[in-house]
């Protein structure tokens, strides 16, 4: 199961940080060289191309992102007050609803992660500020508590209630955590003295980062039946899937694949952003003419998705998640440099935005529920929007 953010940097900026800088970065037309992945680019034919109908879900009077979607349809993300106050929240046939907050009633609250039964996890706290971990579920939001300092984070969970994240100790020292059955874990360290949590599967196995012995950087880890080791040389992760496979970066800053003891680098210039549990990357990596698309890997080959038109971008298309299925989805310029929603699927690119607005897809599920964010152009409010398959009830 995915850790709900590309890395740290997205954390806690909600639609107007990630969707702002997602559009900036395809709109932006940028010189140098860019080195090619060396690996084989091929392309797919024989798609049946699907349609899809937009929900426009309500707000909360400003600014939403739906960023969460899970195998039941349940939609989960973020809106922002009139006052600019972030809160946790979810929709149920459009209408929004408030998952509430920690503490005082003007605190904010972010959600990070959702399982398919229906439980939520993130942090809630005075706004600007990490706050303590809480887990939403059947209309209550409960804190989960600290290892005695002031502050925690939920980062994921999995479909058996587990869930990782990271918290400080009495010390104010950050550390990796897992709360299960009630109870808060200390996941130790690779030999230094903090570390932090980002992913769990189904198995239970946790991946995160920590500082070492050395004290040089941090390296990532995996934790497994009270076990803490060191991935190699993969430096942070974002993603584990069921089969034990971490999506991350290495010490030199690539970004890398980790499975069967080794790493997979996909290059300074590829962003891997998602892994599916069947061991499928997806992400943005230079095509052989040098412009940076998305791209599937899988079985060793790396497949470039195309654009929606666009001819004369830099960054032309970006792929920002996957489903079971195959269909991947993201962001990429038109013909008329407007950055719009995509569904790929059986080598056909579907443009999922409108005419004069600015649409970017966040989340699938395994059904092809897409939910994401959209606004007018070339300015406007941010509202979370959900697609679904024409003829497919939500």
């Amino acid at each position: 199961m995915q850790s709900n953010a590309l890395n740290e940097s997205w954390r806690g900026r909600g639609v107007r940080g990630l969707c702002g800088a997602a559009v900036a970065l395809l709109a932006t037309a940028c010189s140098g060289d860019v080195t090619a992945l060396e690996t084989s680019v091929a392309t797919e034919q024989g798609a049946v191309v699907e349609t899809y109908e937009m929900t426009q879900l309500e707000t909360l009077g400003s600014d939403s992102q739906a960023s969460l979607i899970n195998a039941r349809g349940e939609v989960f993300g973020v809106a922002y007050t009139p006052e600019g106050v972030d809160h946790a929240v979810g929709w149920k046939n459009g209408k929004i609803f408030d998952l509430g907050v920690l503490g005082d009633a003007g605190n904010a609250a972010e959600a990070l992660a959702v399982n398919d039964r229906g439980q939520v996890v993130g942090y809630s706290g005075p706004r600007f500020e990490r706050g303590h971990a809480f887990v939403w579920e059947n209309g209550v939001m409960r804190d989960l508590g600290t290892l005695g300092g002031d502050t925690s984070i939920a980062s994921a969970i999995n479909n058996r209630g587990e869930i990782v994240g990271s918290s400080t100790n009495s010390a104010g020292v950050p550390r990796a955590v897992l709360w299960r059955n009630g109870v808060v874990v200390d996941l130790g360290t690779l030999g230094g003295t903090g570390s932090g949590a980002d992913a769990i599967n189904d198995r239970g196995q946790v991946v995160g980062s920590s500082d070492t012995a050395a004290g040089d950087h941090v390296h990532a880890f995996m934790w497994e039946h009270g076990v803490m080791t060191q991935l190699g040389v993969m430096d942070e992760v974002s993603a584990i899937n069921d089969r034990g496979e971490v999506l991350g970066w290495i010490d030199s800053g690539d970004s890398a694949l980790w499975r069967h003891g080794s790493s997979i680098d996909f290059g300074a210039a590829g962003f891997a952003s998602a892994l599916s549990n069947g061991g499928q990357v997806v992400g943005q990596a230079p095509n052989a003419a040098g412009k940076l698309d998305a791209f599937s890997f899988k079985n060793g080959t790396l497949l470039d998705l195309g654009a929606l038109g666009a001819e004369s971008c830099r960054y032309c298309s970006w792929a920002s998640a996957v489903n079971e299925r195959g269909q991947v989805i993201g962001s990429a310029l038109t013909a008329t440099n407007e950055v719009h929603a995509f569904v790929w699927d059986r080598g056909t690119m579907t443009d999922l935005g409108e005419p004069g607005k600015t649409s970017w897809a966040l989340a699938i599920n395994e059904r092809g529920d897409i939910v994401g964010a959209e606004r007018p152009n070339p300015t406007g409010s941010w509202h979370g929007v959900l697609w679904t398959r024409r003829g497919h009830s939500h």
